[in-house]
């Protein structure tokens, strides 16, 4: 080994052996004590962002699914389930004269279900590492959300209730309750 990798090592060992071992400073609003905040327990993650995790997954998971397919066959799903209502004003979009004059098509359309849903697993993976801006792109993607038509707002909905209570929020640490 080297003469550098040597010193390098034996740094880290004395380091570990000179610095007294620490336990967890359990006072609130510590990073690192097992409470945070309003006594919210930071090893487990609460009911609120559990739901929001499951419910966003499902709702970009199929955006995902939606935008694939009608970028590779040409054609919106067919009707079915809590999706399809939308179809049909969907349908009347992309056949209307205005949108075959400025070349809006399923497949195109098909590029903003991909964006829309792929942006919400990015979102979910930012709420799951804590981050604070992981909120505000979610509450973005819900506001868009909220633009594709039918049941599927029943869901979008659901979200922006989660992303607002009190657990979800003190969770992400966003202010302005």
């Amino acid at each position: 080994m080297s003469q550098s990798r040597l010193s390098l090592l034996a740094r880290r060992k004395s380091r570990r052996t000179t610095e007294p071992e620490t336990e967890l400073n359990n006072e609130p609003g510590f990073p690192g004590s097992c409470c945070f905040g309003k006594g919210m327990d930071m090893k487990r993650s609460p009911w609120s962002v559990i739901v929001l995790t499951l419910t966003a997954l499902i709702l970009g998971g199929r955006m995902v699914w939606e935008g694939l397919f009608s970028r590779i066959a040409g054609c919106f799903l067919p009707e079915a389930g809590l999706f399809g209502a939308s179809r049909r004003l969907l349908d009347i979009i992309i056949h209307h004269p205005v949108s075959a004059a400025i070349g809006l098509t399923a497949p195109s359309l098909g590029w903003f279900y991909l964006v829309i849903g792929l942006s919400w697993i990015g979102a979910l993976a930012a709420v799951w590492m804590r981050q604070t801006w992981g909120w505000t792109i979610a509450l973005v993607l819900a506001l868009l959300t909220l633009l594709f038509p039918g049941p599927s707002n029943i869901l979008t909905a659901l979200i922006l209730v989660l992303l607002f209570l009190p657990q979800t929020r003190t969770w992400l640490h966003v202010r302005g309750e």
